[in-house]
């Protein structure tokens, strides 16, 4: 487990989101369950629904968080210099890349060594068998254009999707 490097990220935000993570455990299994036994099926959607409140819960605190940390070092700060020294380290810059032994050689010779590896285990199989595609049914010959608007849009309806930095768990069920 890894430890979340934004400062707002707090015990309250780690709880938050454990709860949600078992909130969405219970409704996997729920969803095993009435996969067998069609009858539990509104059950499964009453705990889905749960879930997901209390994920959208989640997320709210840690963007609530975030602006009022944010806010707090704007109005707070007399000091330009110590408030680009705290954005420079929430966003990691300055700090010292971890030293590393390896030579472009070590990594040069660890990728022709996958590589080796894969032709030896792939020699014995077969060529690829490819087919034949009908230029006149398959056409991909035009782009739409489209407004900065739609993509926005595109953007924001997107499953909010978090790194491993900071999860309680990198394992989902």
């Amino acid at each position: 487990m890894c430890a979340n490097l934004n400062p707002w990220y707090d015990d309250e935000c780690r709880s938050a989101k454990r709860s949600a993570r078992k909130l969405e455990r219970r409704y996997k299994r729920t969803v095993k369950t009435s996969k067998q036994s069609p009858s539990v099926s509104a059950s499964a959607r009453q705990t889905r629904e749960t879930w997901l409140q209390a994920l959208k819960a989640s997320h709210r605190l840690v963007e609530q968080k975030r602006r009022r940390f944010w806010r707090t070092q704007a109005d707070s700060s007399t000091n330009p210099s110590l408030l680009w020294q705290t954005i420079d380290a929430v966003l990691g810059r300055g700090k010292e890349k971890n030293p590393t032994s390896l030579t472009p050689q070590d990594f040069s010779a660890f990728f022709t060594s996958k590589v080796e590896d894969v032709r030896c285990r792939t020699q014995c199989t077969p060529p690829p068998q490819y087919r034949e595609v009908d230029v006149n049914v398959v056409k991909f010959s035009v782009f739409n254009a489209v407004t900065v608007a739609e993509i926005m849009k595109l953007i924001q309806e997107a499953p909010n999707k978090q790194s491993l930095v900071g999860s309680d768990s990198n394992v989902t069920a």
